[in-house]
């Protein structure tokens, strides 16, 4: 078995478990008597062929060993990013050449890249005058031939925007069916991610977006920094790679430079070794001004705030003032902008004095803008400002995250568990480091933990701290760790 374990990480990426081997072993096996092979050492010898009959196995072996689960809209913290900062953002740069390309790899059955080309749709109504291109690859060659027909369950849809699915699906026979100016869009192919020849993913190119979420979760480490520098060589310069949450935790990054918002973590690629471009810089330098702000495009200009009205009165404010403050601080936040999200926190504080509220705001404000440091040294006087607050210690948590400390951000999220007994992120992150380390008990006994809080939750909530996700995604995501480990998806 180890042998095979060996050949199937070579070939895939896909890294299979010792305590996986009986289930493995009656997968194996099952395929051997369907190709009238004696035992696992014939079959090995199959596999190891340069053979047609060894790449038709291999097909059938794939499909077998990755889980392709996807749905449109997935992850909405994620989406909304794109929606109203990445690709706002790369039409602008692109304005110019009107040629824009963007890659969803490990796409499953095609519903990630045709969520892609449906938000370029709306934010770009003259996208036929363009040369888009938006590919979706996948070791699964089945999954892809699914994705080509672009007809999808209801399940599929269940995140889907009513508005948007009106607009762009029709029901036949029980299906929702894409509609074909959407469908055309997209092209797919099939794609190993750990191919080196030009016929794999190697021969990609200037890609302005790369989304990659949920693939990484199941590769050796070794294979995630493998197949990370061939994202990073097939990104343009400024380029974006989006991950699935924690998924590059502890990796040396290259020429990623980190970019966080306040739903998640993107990557920006450097335009060279040691340039690392922040999100926004060219605009706070007093840049080119043809990159658009992050400010969403369907929010209307917020007025400035009375208090930042030069001359304004600088006296404590009174409560409802204040109250009122604070709602249009998250606001800014919400709305992606972070700079004036500071510096109206660091009003209040001015005016108000060390508040724990406030104090995590700003350090969230300046996380986003990449000011870690400052992100910090606000958490720890949120810390000092009130000891009990479960709030600063999950935000150094993240920051530690970020930085690739996972033994201190882990600490810090038993602390956030020890002074909040039911403070569900701090569960979900916590296995997840556990998982990375190979802590599967410890990282189990945190999913459980999770998935008992999330069964006393109406199934469409939102729990506080998974801005985008919804009890019931988040319970399916924990039932699935839960479940008995297996490969993953590969593209």
């Amino acid at each position: 078995m180890g042998q095979l374990r060996k050949l199937i990480l070579a070939r895939t990426g896909l890294r299979t478990r010792e305590h996986d081997d009986a289930s493995l072993r009656r997968l194996l096996q099952d395929r051997a008597r369907q190709q009238s092979v004696r035992d696992l050492a014939s079959y090995t010898c199959l596999l190891e062929a340069d053979l047609p009959e060894s790449k038709a196995e291999w097909q059938e072996l794939v499909v077998l060993l990755t889980t392709g689960e996807s749905f449109f809209f997935r992850d909405g913290g994620q989406m909304y990013i794109l929606r109203t900062h990445l690709l706002p953002e790369l039409i602008g740069r692109r304005r110019k050449t009107q040629v824009l390309r963007l890659w969803s790899a490990g796409c499953s059955t095609g519903e990630e890249p045709y969520s892609l080309a449906i938000l370029l749709r709306e934010l770009l109504p003259a996208y036929k005058q363009w040369g888009l291109t938006i590919l979706g690859t996948d070791l699964n060659e089945r999954a892809l031939a699914q994705a080509r027909q672009a007809q999808y369950r209801e399940w599929s849809l269940r995140k889907a925007p009513p508005s948007l699915r009106e607009r762009y699906f029709t029901q036949q026979n029980g299906a929702w069916v894409l509609q074909d100016e959407i469908r055309s869009m997209v092209s797919f192919r099939p794609a190993n991610l750990l191919d080196d020849s030009r016929a794999g993913v190697f021969g990609l190119a200037n890609m302005d977006l790369i989304v990659c979420r949920n693939v990484f979760i199941y590769f050796s480490r070794e294979v995630i920094s493998k197949v990370l520098r061939r994202l990073e060589a097939a990104l343009t310069d400024d380029g974006y790679l989006v991950v699935g949450h924690g998924e590059l935790l502890g990796q040396d990054l290259g020429r990623f430079e980190p970019r966080a918002f306040a739903n998640s973590v993107v990557y920006q690629r450097a335009r060279r070794p040691g340039a690392r471009l922040l999100l926004g810089a060219a605009n706070e330098a007093g840049g080119s001004a043809s990159v658009p702000t992050s400010q969403p495009p369907s929010t209307p200009p917020r007025s400035r705030p009375a208090s930042d009205a030069p001359g304004a009165p600088t006296g404590d404010p009174p409560q409802a003032d204040r109250a009122e403050a604070l709602t249009e601080l998250r606001a800014l936040l919400a709305a992606g902008d972070s700079r004036a999200a500071a510096a109206a926190a660091e009003r209040l504080l001015e005016q108000g004095g060390e508040d724990s509220q406030v104090l995590c705001l700003a350090a969230e404000a300046y996380g986003n803008m990449a000011q870690r440091d400052q992100a910090e040294a606000h958490c720890r006087r949120a810390v000092t400002a009130a000891p009990l607050a479960a709030r600063p210690h999950y935000l150094l948590a993240q920051l530690a995250q970020e930085r690739g400390d996972a033994d201190a951000a882990k600490a810090l999220l038993k602390t956030v568990l020890y002074l909040e007994a039911k403070h569900l992120p701090a569960y979900l992150e916590l296995g997840d480091l556990h998982a990375r380390e190979g802590n599967e008990g410890r990282a189990r006994s945190m999913w459980a933990a999770a998935l008992d809080l999330l069964r006393n939750l109406p199934a469409d909530a939102e729990p506080e701290g998974c801005r985008g996700s919804t009890a019931a995604e988040l319970a399916a995501y924990a039932s699935s760790r839960l479940s008995t480990p297996s490969p993953g998806n590969q593209g």
